[in-house]
């Protein structure tokens, strides 16, 4: 935008005096001022890629992020974890097998039992498949701006702690015991991003707008004290996408 961040905090202050309505803050019109400073200083041109920054626990240090699916089926430090404890995952006609000690769990079994709702999402059971990778667009205050995703992950991969559900035992405290909490950051051109909930925004013009929005609000949070997870877009990338990995920021536990 061209623009130091003492000018966007005082545009914000700014804002935020002319939409004040006794002690309410006028949103829509708060929003539309920040709309109208995006269009008055930002070149929509001047940003290619955007880091994203996932949420995961590991063995070790990754240096590449694969698809919910290559996990599986590949092997991995994940899927040699689910082999140690009886479970693999084989491929046929470009689905996914599931084997319990190597006894076939079908599809029908998973949707039966009440709960595994997301199991069998995560699986590809369902119209809807989850494998890609994803994340969220800013790193300050992830904690508290992630909707819980931060707290839940900090258990385990989800996969992890519902499989073991489905079989009777809490794999998740055994993957976390031996496992790291890591930020793990990847770059992604702003083109192949896809924002989450966020439909109509295709072109990379709207993409930056709405990045850029965003990344205000989140300053306008961090200002006030009032983080909100609304601001903290999740992004994703394609369902058969990897990607390598740019950092990782280790979390204390």
């Amino acid at each position: 935008m061209n623009v130091d961040e003492v000018f966007i905090y005082k545009k914000l202050c700014k804002y935020e005096r002319e939409c004040i309505n006794g002690k309410n803050l006028n949103w829509d019109k708060f929003i539309n001022l920040i709309d109208r400073l995006i269009t008055e200083y930002a070149d929509l041109d001047a940003i290619e890629e955007i880091y994203v920054y996932h949420l995961a626990r590991h063995f070790s240090e990754p240096t590449e992020l694969f698809p919910l699916r290559d996990l599986l089926l590949c092997e991995n430090p994940l899927s040699c974890f689910l082999k140690e404890n009886g479970i693999e995952f084989k491929e046929k006609e470009g689905n996914l097998e599931f084997y319990y000690n190597t006894k076939i769990i079908t599809p029908q079994e998973i949707l039966s039992k009440r709960h595994f709702h997301l199991l069998s999402r995560r699986l590809g059971y369902l119209d809807e498949n989850d494998f890609c990778v994803n994340g969220f667009a800013f790193w300050p205050d992830i904690k508290e701006t992630s909707d819980g995703y931060y707290d839940d992950l900090q258990r385990g991969p989800e996969v992890i702690e519902n499989i073991g559900r489905f079989i009777g035992k809490d794999l998740w405290r055994k993957f976390k015991d031996n496992s790291k909490y890591y930020g793990v950051v990847f770059r992604v051109p702003i083109e192949k991003a896809i924002f989450d909930n966020k439909d109509g925004i295709g072109c990379k013009a709207n993409k930056v707008r709405c990045f850029l929005k965003h990344a205000i609000l989140t300053m306008y949070g961090y200002y006030n004290q009032c983080q909100s997870s609304g601001n903290n877009i999740m992004l994703r990338i394609k369902d058969d996408a990897r990607v390598k990995v740019d950092h990782c920021i280790l979390i204390d536990e």
